[in-house]
C-alpha cells in the first residue's frame, strides 16, 4: 500500500478506513467481507471528454481536465463514486455547451476553442463542480478536431508498433551474442584447462601471456609458489617425524607393560596407566584415546560401556584408572578415537547463463586445518561399528534445475570417510541463487550449509569455495520424525523422515499461498480465546476439531497421511521443519478411516524447527531476564512472581536499547516476555518504553550468533508472538531470529491468548524443564496442564522451537 493510499473495509454494512492502523488480526479486518483500494493523493489529474456537433457533418472533440482530491474515502466506495464519470455528468448539464459549436465551421477551430474555453471557465466558477467526497477543480480545455483526433490516435499506436519491434529486435540481437559469448567461453575455458591441467605456474605464465599479470607479478607468483612447496615439504618432513617419534614412545609404553603383565604386577594394583606412562618417560602427557585402544589390542583388558543412564562411580574408576582384576573396568567415551567429522558442499562462485555446474557433497573427517576457517570441531560424534546411514538432501531454487536425484544417503564408517558425490545443476535464469543442502540421520537433523552463486548473461565461471558445517552427533534419536515443509511459488513440498523409513518428497500445487484462509482460522481461535465467541464445551471441541481436521485434509497431501500412520505407533517426537509457512501445524488433528487419536499435540511432543537452526543438546532457562514494559498485561507481576520461584530471574528490562544492547553483546541468558504484541502486515511488534521491538533489529545479533555461547531459551508470552512476515527473500518471525542468532529454543504464541492461562502455560514449561523433562516433553506438560479448561483453546497456542531431546542446562 503506497503512501497516498487508504483501505476501506465494509463491515457489517459499514464502511471502515485504515490508513495503516488496523493490524491483519483484528476484529475489523477478521469481519470484513469486502476491501477497496482508495487513492487520496492531491490533485490526482482526471480528464473527461465529449464531443459537440459542429455547423458541418462532423462533430468536434472537447477535452477538459480537472484536478481531483478524495476528501472522504469511506463515502466515495459507499456511493461508488467514479471522478470521470461524475465530471463527464457535470459538463453534460450545461446544455448550452452541447450547442455551442453549431455556428462554427472546421475551419473555425481557434474562435471555437476560446469560446469553448471562456464558456467552461464560466460554468465552473458559477457552478463548481461537487459530489460527497471529492473535491474537484479545472486545469485545461482543449478542442480537437475529428482529423487532430485520427491523427493523434494513427501516431500512438505507431509508436507503440514501432517500440514492439525494436524492443523484439533488441532481444534477439541480444540473444545471438549472449549465445556467441557462452560458446566462445565455454571453448577458451575448455582450452585454458587443456593447457593448464592442475599446473599453477602454467596458470601463471598463462595468466602474464594474456596481459592479465605483469613481469613482477609473474615473479612474485613464482616466488610464492616455490615458498608454498617448500612449508607443505617442511610439514611432511615435520608429521612423518612425529609419527616415528610417536610410534617409538607407544612402542615403548606398551613394552612397558607387558613387563608388568608377565610379572603379574597388574594383577596386584590398580595402576592409573596413563600417569605411569607419563611418569615413565618424563613427557607429562597422558596417554590419547588412540593409545588406549592399541593397548586393548595388544591383551590388556579392554574397558567397557557402562549401562545408558548409569554414572561411573569412585569404585568403579575413570577413563584413566581401571583395574584387570574382578570385573570392575572403566567406561570407554563415547566415540573412542573417532575424528570429528564436517558436511562440505562446493559450487562454484559464479556461473554463465544456461552453463551446467556442479555441486560436490562430501562428509569428511579432513582436521580443521585442511577445511575453510568457518570449520568447527565435533565434540560428540557417534558413529556404529559397522557404519551410520546419514542421508544428504539438496534443495535448489527453480532457477537452478537439478537434473538427476536430489538426495543421496552415505555409509559413513568410523575410520573412513565415504566417497563424494555429485549433483547436477543448470543454470537457467539470471540473478543471485542459493542451494541449501541438509544432512539427516532417520528422522533427526544434524547439519546445514547454504551455497550461493550468481548466473549472469555474460559471466564467467567463478572459484569454487567449499563451505562446511560440523556434524555434532550422528545418532538418530529412536522415534523421532520430522517432516519438512516447503513453499515455493505456488507448490508446497512435504517429506517425511524418521529412524523407520525415509520417503520420497510430496509436492502439492496451491491456487494461492493460503494466507487469508490462515488469518480466518487463527481470527476463530482468538475469538474463542478472548471469550467474544462463546460456545458449550462440546461446541468449542468440535471447532477445535474441525480447524485442526481441514488443516490435516486439505494442506496434507493423502500419500504423506499414509506414511504418517506407518509409522505413527514408533514416534516419540514429531518436529515440523520449516522456515517459508505461516501455516499453524499446531492445530494439526490427523483423522482418517478408522484413525482418530486426538490433536497430534495431545499424544506426542510437537515441536518446530528453522532451516540454519544449530541442534542445542542443553537449554539455557535460569535466571532469566524479563522484559516487560511499563504497561504490561495486567497479571504480568503474578506471572514473573511465579516464574522467579521456578529459575530465578533479575530485573525486568523496560526498554528496546537495553535489551537490543543486552543482546548484542553475547552476554544475554534465558529472556521472558511478557508483553502485549501486535501484528499487522509487516510482522510483529513488541511495544516497550523507547519504540516498538521488531525481529529485523535482531539482524546484528543473527549475523554474529551472539546467543551461541549461552544458549538461551526465549520465551515470548504475548499475543502473535510467532507469526512470520515477508522479508526480502524470506519469511521473518522472532522464533527465526532467536534461532539463527544462536538460541537453544524458543516458545511463542499463533494468536491472542488470555493472560491468565498463558501465566499457567509459562509456569508449567518451567517446571517441567527444572523437574527433568526435555525440550518437547515439558511442552506436552506444559499443553496438557493448560487442557483443563475445555473453553480456552490457549493450549493450542503455543508453538515451541528447538530440539525435541534437549534439557535445560
Amino acid at each position: 500500500m503506497g503512501a497516498h493510499e487508504v483501505l476501506v473495509f465494509r463491515v457489517d454494512d459499514r464502511y471502515v478506513v485504515d490508513r495503516a492502523e488496523l493490524s491483519l488480526d483484528g476484529d475489523q479486518v477478521v469481519r470484513a467481507d469486502q476491501v477497496i483500494l482508495v487513492n487520496v493523493a492531491e490533485d490526482v489529474p482526471v480528464t473527461a471528454e465529449l464531443t459537440v456537433p459542429s455547423a458541418e457533418a462532423a462533430d468536434f472533440t472537447v477535452r477538459v481536465t480537472f484536478a481531483c482530491t478524495v476528501t472522504d474515502p469511506a463515502r466515495v466506495v459507499r456511493e461508488n463514486l467514479n471522478a470521470e464519470s461524475v465530471l463527464l455528468a457535470y459538463l453534460r448539464r450545461d446544455t448550452e455547451l452541447s450547442h455551442l459549436a453549431l455556428n462554427y465551421r472546421m475551419s473555425d477551430l481557434y474562435a471555437l476553442r476560446r469560446d469553448v474555453t471562456a464558456r467552461i471557465r464560466a460554468y465552473s466558477t458559477v457552478k463548481p463542480p461537487a459530489a460527497h467526497g471529492l473535491r474537484m477543480s479545472l486545469v485545461g480545455v482543449e478542442v480537437l478536431t475529428p482529423e487532430e483526433v485520427a491523427a493523434f490516435e494513427q501516431l500512438r499506436r505507431q509508436a507503440a508498433q514501432e517500440r514492439d519491434v525494436a524492443a523484439v529486435r533488441q532481444q534477439r540481437q541480444e540473444q545471438r551474442l549472449q549465445a556467441e559469448t557462452l560458446e566462445f567461453r565455454r571453448r577458451q575455458l575448455e582450452l585454458a584447462l587443456e593447457t593448464i591441467g592442475a599446473d599453477p605456474i602454467k596458470a601463471l605464465i598463462m595468466a602474464q601471456t594474456r596481459g592479465e599479470l605483469d613481469a613482477k607479478e609473474l615473479a612474485d607468483g613464482l616466488a610464492r609458489l616455490e615458498r608454498e612447496r617448500e612449508e607443505r615439504e617442511d610439514k611432511l618432513d615435520h608429521r612423518r617425524e612425529a609419527r616415528e617419534d610417536h610410534k617409538r614412545q607407544l612402542e615403548m609404553k606398551l613394552e612397558v607393560l607387558r613387563e608388568l603383565a608377565k610379572n603379574g604386577h597388574l594383577d596386584m594394583v590398580n595402576v592409573k596407566v596413563d600417569q605411569l606412562f607419563a611418569d615413565l618417560s618424563g613427557s607429562g602427557h597422558e596417554l590419547s584415546a588412540p593409545q588406549r585402544e592399541a593397548v586393548n589390542r595388544e591383551g590388556v583388558a579392554p574397558m567397557e560401556q557402562p549401562e545408558e543412564g548409569e554414572r561411573p562411580s569412585a569404585a568403579s574408576g575413570s577413563a584413566s584408572s581401571w583395574s584387570t582384576g574382578g570385573d570392575e573396568r572403566p567406561p570407554i567415551t563415547d566415540s573412542p578415537g573417532q575424528a570429528p567429522r564436517f558436511l562440505v558442499a562446493e559450487a562454484p562462485s559464479q556461473v554463465p547463463l544456461g552453463a551446467e555446474l556442479s555441486l560436490v557433497v562430501r562428509i569428511t573427517s579432513a582436521k580443521p586445518g585442511a577445511l575453510p576457517a568457518a570449520a568447527a570441531r565435533l565434540s560428540d560424534l557417534i558413529v556404529a561399528e559397522d557404519g551410520t546411514p546419514v542421508t544428504v538432501t539438496v534443495h535448489a531454487p527453480p532457477a537452478l534445475h537439478l537434473g538427476g536425484p536430489r538426495q543421496h544417503t552415505f555409509l559413513v564408517l568410523p575410520r573412513d570417510d565415504p566417497a563424494p558425490v555429485r549433483f547436477g545443476l543448470v543454470a537457467c535464469r539470471i540473478g543471485l541463487h542459493r542451494i541449501e543442502v541438509m544432512a539427516w540421520a532417520g528422522g533427526t537433523f544434524l547439519a546445514s550449509v547454504s551455497v550461493e552463486l550468481s548466473v549472469a548473461a555474460n559471466g564467467s565461471y567463478g572459484l569454487t569455495t567449499p563451505k562446511v558445517a560440523p556434524l555434532y552427533s550422528m545418532r538418530s534419536q529412536p522415534g523421532e520424525a520430522t517432516m519438512e515443509v516447503r513453499y515455493t511459488g505456488g507448490h508446497y513440498e512435504f517429506q517425511l523422515r524418521s529412524d523407520l523409513a525415509l520417503f520420497p518428497p510430496v509436492t502439492i500445487s496451491v491456487a494461492q499461498e493460503p494466507r487469508s484462509a490462515v488469518e480466518q482460522a487463527l481470527g476463530t481461535l482468538r475469538q474463542l480465546a478472548d471469550g467474544s465467541r462463546q460456545h458449550d464445551q462440546a461446541t468449542t471441541r468440535r471447532l477445535l476439531r474441525a480447524s485442526g481436521t481441514r488443516l490435516w485434509n486439505e494442506m496434507v497431501p493423502e500419500l504423506i497421511r499414509d506414511q504418517f500412520w506407518q509409522i505413527r505407533s514408533h514416534m516419540t517426537a514429531f518436529t515440523i521443519a520449516t522456515d517459508y509457512d505461516a501455516l499453524p501445524w499446531e492445530i494439526l488433528y490427523p483423522l482418517d478411516a478408522g484413525q482418530d487419536e486426538g490433536f497430534l499435540v495431545e499424544r506426542i511432543p510437537v515441536v518446530r524447527r528453522t532451516y540454519g537452526q544449530f541442534r542445542a543438546f542443553t537449554v539455557n532457562v535460569r535466571e532469566p531476564h524479563f522484559v516487560v514494559p511499563s504497561g504490561g498485561p495486567k497479571d504480568v507481576a503474578a506471572e514473573i512472581a511465579a516464574i522467579r520461584s521456578i529459575v530465578g530471574g533479575g530485573q525486568p528490562i523496560t526498554t528496546m536499547s537495553a535489551f537490543l544492547e543486552l543482546v548484542e553483546s553475547g552476554a544475554m541468558g534465558a529472556a521472558h516476555f511478557a508483553c502485549h504484541s501486535t501484528f499487522g502486515f509487516d510482522g510483529s511488534r513488541i511495544m516497550l518504553d523507547d519504540g516498538a521491538l521488531e525481529p529485523w533489529m535482531l539482524s546484528a545479533a543473527e549475523a554474529q550468533r551472539a546467543l551461541a555461547s549461552s544458549q538461551p531459551a526465549v520465551f515470548i508470552n504475548a499475543c502473535r508472538s510467532a507469526g512470520t512476515a515477508p522479508s526480502y527473500t524470506s519469511m521473518m518471525g522472532w522464533a527465526q531470529k532467536y534461532m539463527a542468532a544462536g538460541a537453544g529454543a524458543f516458545v511463542g504464541t499463533l494468536w491472542a491468548v488470555r493472560s491468565s492461562s498463558s501465566a499457567q502455560f509459562a509456569a508449567a514449561f518451567y517446571q517441567a524443564l527444572m523437574d527433568g523433562a526435555m525440550l518437547g516433553e515439558a511442552a506436552h506438560a506444559a499443553r496438557t496442564a493448560e487442557h483443563e479448561d475445555l473453553l480456552d483453546p490457549t493450549w493450542l497456542a503455543y508453538t515451541v522451537y528447538g530440539d525435541p531431546f534437549a534439557v535445560a542446562a
